[in-house]
């Protein structure tokens, strides 16, 4: 996993949050119908030390000769003709079903946008293609759920910082476009779906300007240099299967969820974007006013 280090780039003064992005489906590939982006939200003090410490293991969980400065990515677990020669089905859906419970064993949440593609949901005169539009409105969509976030369930006080997965032909589209949103407020689009009562989720439409105040920055790096991405990486690869309607996409987010619940395919939706929070909070770290969230993690039980 490389000589990651603590997050120093992350200021302690202010940002108690750390939130990990990453996207799947932006690529442009005609088979993937949607566009995802991930937030997992982490607590600086108590969650990042046992989550990094997990993320490391994994290297365990491949051939020896794959070890040294293993890096997860889902895709290539997934598909690398190299891993599908050196590991059997079950070892690669092993590695999978690891990563994809970290966020429950360590009680993390994750906030998701997701966006239908073929669907444009920019004005007409942006300057950008319709998958660069869907990872635009995605990543304003999973903002969006991470403020929701930091406004009920995070103590007063606490702030958040976003590390994502540097994309560089969209890096500086998405740090313009969380300044504009941070300056004057982000336009809200498509619909929130409220899964607080899991298996009664209720889907709002959006509208109005939602305002972005407790996520203070966002940086970018590799998930070399921030591990936390590579939990981010398979949590928005599991999305992207299960919202795209793709083989296994139930069965990998029950490994994140512990459930699957009601979970709406993209299908299901009212509009063609959407965007959510899975409450997975400890009772230490959420407002004591905040109701209980509907999945239990592991630091509960």
């Amino acid at each position: 996993m490389g000589n990651a280090t603590e997050p120093t780039t992350v200021s302690r003064e202010t940002a108690v949050r750390i939130i990990y992005m990453d996207e799947a489906g932006t690529s442009g590939s005609p088979t993937d119908p949607v566009a995802v982006i991930v937030g997992v939200i982490v607590h600086e003090k108590t969650q990042w030390v046992h989550a990094r410490n997990l993320v490391r293991r994994v290297r365990f969980l491949v051939p020896a000769a794959l070890r040294n400065n293993f890096i997860f990515h889902a895709t290539d677990i997934w598909n690398s003709h190299e891993l599908r020669e050196s590991m059997s089905v079950a070892e690669r859906e092993a590695v999978m079903d690891y990563m994809l419970s970290i966020p429950r064993a360590v009680g993390l949440s994750v906030a998701y946008g997701v966006v239908i593609k073929s669907r444009s949901m920019g004005a007409p005169n942006m300057p950008f293609n319709k998958t660069q539009q869907a990872h635009l409105v995605a990543f304003i969509g999973c903002v969006e759920a991470m403020e929701e976030f930091m406004a009920k369930i995070a103590f007063p006080g606490e702030n958040a910082r976003i590390i994502a997965e540097d994309v560089p032909d969209m890096r500086q589209t998405l740090l313009g476009s969380f300044a504009a949103v941070r300056q004057y407020g982000s336009p809200q689009v498509g619909t929130r779906v409220d899964y607080t009562q899991f298996h009664d989720p209720v889907e709002s439409t959006l509208s109005g300007m939602m305002k972005v105040a407790r996520i203070q920055r966002t940086n970018f790096a590799s998930k070399h240099e921030e591990p936390l991405l590579q939990v981010a990486d398979a949590c928005a690869f599991a999305l992207r299967r299960f919202f795209g309607g793709f083989s296994y996409g139930d069965k990998l987010v029950e490994k994140i969820l512990g459930t699957r619940g009601t979970l709406k395919t993209m299908t299901q939706f009212k509009t063609p974007a959407s965007n959510s929070v899975f409450f997975m909070v400890p009772p230490r770290l959420r407002r004591p006013d905040t109701p209980l969230p509907y999945i239990r993690t592991v630091v509960d039980e």
